[in-house]
C-alpha cells in the first residue's frame, strides 16, 4: 500500500460509496479502480482526474491527491527534490529568503538562543576590527543567521564568518531525502545578504540526527571566547580560558583547510563573467539552462547590437572581451529553457531580464522585432531552446545553468547593478539540479516548437503596430 492508494481508499470510504459503484457511475475499469486502492498498480493520470469529480473532493483535497500520485509515480525523492529546487529559485528571484522553505534543524530553546545572541553581540561590539567568527553550527540553523543579520543592522557592525557543516554524502537513502537542498536554501540565503562568509562541508552517513547524543558538539568561536552548544539546541555553556579557546581555533582549522568549499561566490559581473569562462574552458560535455528571457547571444543579430549591449563606456573593456569570447563558445551541447512571461516582457519592454537585467540598455521596438525574428530563424531553429508556459515558474531575476559534471552556476540580480553569482559543486545538489531541469520538457510545462513559434510571431505582430 502507499500513500496514494491509502488516501483514495479514504476518500471512497468518506464518500460513502465502493470501487463497484464508483466504476458504475464514472465508467471507469473497476478492475483498474481495484488495482489503484490496493496499491497493486498505479493507473494513468487521466484516469485519476476523471474520478476526482466522483470522490466529492474540494479543491485542496484534490491538490493533495494529485500531489500524491505525482510522489508515487516519480518516486518521493524524486518529486519533492523537484518542488524544492522550483522553490528554491523563485525564492531567490524574489528574494523571499534565507529560511522560508522548509529545514529540519531541531528548534533551540529560548535560552539557548538568547545566549548566542548575547555571545555575538559581545563578540561584535568588543573588537576595533571586523569580528572573525568560526562555527559548526548546522547550516539549516536559521536563528544564528538571522540574530548575525539583525545585529549587524542594528550596531553597523561586519564581520567574518567561516561555517564548517555536514552534508549527506547519500541523502536519499537518509531520513531526509531533502537534506542537503535544506542547507543549500539557507546557504544561499545567507550568502546573498552581502557578508564575509565562507561555508565549507564534509561528509555524513546519515542526517544530523546523531549529534543529540554527543556531549556540546557545537560551538561558535571568537579569538578569546568559545560557546559551546548541546546536539539538541537545549543546553550551552561559555569558555573563555585563552589555552582551551586557542585548543579549540586550532582545531577547526585544520578541519576547515581539510573540507570542502560549498560555493564559490562572485559579486560583479565582470567577476561572474571571468569565473563562468574559467569553468567552461575544460568542460567538453553539455549544460542545461533555466532563465527568464532567452540567452541573450540568440538575440543579438549583428555587431552592432552586440557592442550597444557590451560595450557601454560604463562597462569594463573587459566584459566586451568576455562576452564575445561567450558568444563564440555557445553550440549545440546546451539546452535553453525560458518563459514565456519573461520574452513577452522582453518584447513590450525592450529591457533585459535576469542577471543580463544590469546591463544599461533597452532595445527600440523596431530592434526588438528584428531580434526576435533573427531568434525564430536561427537560434531556435536548432531545437536548443524550449519555452515554458506562462506562469509555470517565475523567475526574473535569476539564471541557473547545470553542467554534465553536475555542477551548478547561478546568477541574481538583486537590484540595478547589484549582482551576485555561486557555483556550487556538490554532486548530490548538482543531479538534483540538472534532473530537474530535465524534468521541464514535460509537455504539461513546456510548449511545443509550434505553439512556441506561434507565440514569438503573436509578439511580432504586437510590435509591427508598434513601430
Amino acid at each position: 500500500m502507499s500513500d496514494f492508494s491509502n488516501k483514495c481508499r479514504a476518500h471512497i470510504e468518506h464518500a460513502g460509496t465502493n470501487v463497484y459503484q464508483l466504476a458504475k457511475i464514472s465508467g471507469l475499469d473497476r478492475t483498474s479502480l481495484q488495482r489503484m486502492v490496493s496499491g497493486k498498480r498505479l493507473p494513468g493520470k487521466d484516469f485519476v482526474k476523471r474520478l476526482l469529480p466522483y470522490l466529492r473532493l474540494n479543491i485542496q483535497q484534490q491538490e493533495e491527491l494529485l500531489e500524491l500520485y505525482e510522489a508515487e509515480s516519480l518516486g518521493k525523492t524524486v518529486y519533492y527534490n523537484r518542488l524544492y529546487i522550483k522553490g528554491i529559485l523563485e525564492h531567490l528571484s524574489f528574494r523571499r529568503y534565507p529560511g522560508d522553505l522548509y529545514t529540519s534543524c531541531a528548534p533551540a530553546s529560548f535560552d539557548t538562543i538568547q545566549a548566542v545572541s548575547h555571545f555575538l553581540k559581545e563578540a561584535l561590539l568588543s573588537e576595533k576590527e571586523p569580528a572573525c567568527l568560526c562555527t559548526n553550527l548546522p547550516a539549516t540553523h536559521i536563528s544564528f543567521f538571522q540574530a548575525l543579520l539583525y545585529l549587524r543592522a542594528k550596531y553597523q557592525c561586519s564581520f567574518a564568518l567561516r561555517h564548517l557543516f555536514r552534508m549527506v554524502r547519500t541523502p536519499e537513502a537518509s531520513d531526509n531525502a531533502n537534506a542537503n537542498l535544506e542547507i543549500l536554501n539557507c546557504v544561499l540565503g545567507f550568502s546573498c545578504t552581502g557578508c564575509n562568509y565562507s561555508p565549507s562541508y564534509f561528509y555524513t552517513s546519515d542526517t544530523l540526527s546523531e549529534s543529540s547524543t554527543v556531549l556540546f558538539p557545537y560551538f561558535v568561536l571568537t579569538e578569546k571566547k568559545a560557546l559551546l552548544l548541546s546536539g539538541d539546541m537545549q543546553h550551552h555553556m561559555t569558555l573563555d580560558t585563552p589555552s582551551c579557546v586557542a585548543t579549540l581555533q586550532k582545531e577547526f582549522d585544520r578541519q576547515f583547510n581539510l573540507a570542502l568549499p560549498f560555493l564559490f561566490t562572485q559579486k560583479t559581473p565582470e567577476e561572474a563573467m571571468n569565473f563562468y569562462c574559467t569553468i567552461t574552458a575544460s568542460l567538453n560535455g553539455s549544460s542545461k539552462v533555466l532563465e527568464s528571457q532567452p540567452c541573450i547571444y540568440s538575440l543579438l543579430d549583428s555587431q552592432e547590437l552586440f557592442l550597444r549591449t557590451f560595450g557601454d563606456n560604463t562597462r569594463p573593456s573587459s566584459l566586451l572581451e568576455m562576452s564575445r569570447k561567450l558568444s563564440e563558445k555557445r553550440d549545440s551541447t546546451f539546452q535553453d529553457f525560458f518563459t514565456a512571461d519573461g520574452i513577452r516582457d522582453f518584447a513590450r519592454t525592450g529591457s533585459l531580464s535576469g542577471p543580463y537585467g544590469c546591463l544599461p540598455v533597452t532595445f527600440s521596438p523596431q530592434e526588438r522585432r528584428r531580434m526576435l525574428l533573427h531568434f525564430l530563424k536561427d537560434p531556435f531553429s536548432s531545437g536548443n531552446y524550449t519555452m515554458l508556459r506562462s506562469g509555470s515558474l517565475c523567475l526574473p531575476r535569476a539564471y541557473c545553468e547545470v553542467f554534465s559534471d553536475y555542477t551548478v552556476f547561478l546568477c541574481l540580480l538583486e537590484s540595478q547593478d547589484t549582482f551576485i553569482s555561486f557555483h556550487i559543486k556538490e554532486v548530490s545538489i548538482g543531479q538534483a539540479f540538472w534532473d530537474y531541469l530535465s524534468s521541464l520538457d514535460d509537455l504539461s510545462i513546456a510548449c511545443s516548437p509550434k505553439e512556441t513559434e506561434e507565440f514569438v510571431r503573436s509578439l511580432l505582430n504586437e510590435l509591427e503596430q508598434t513601430c
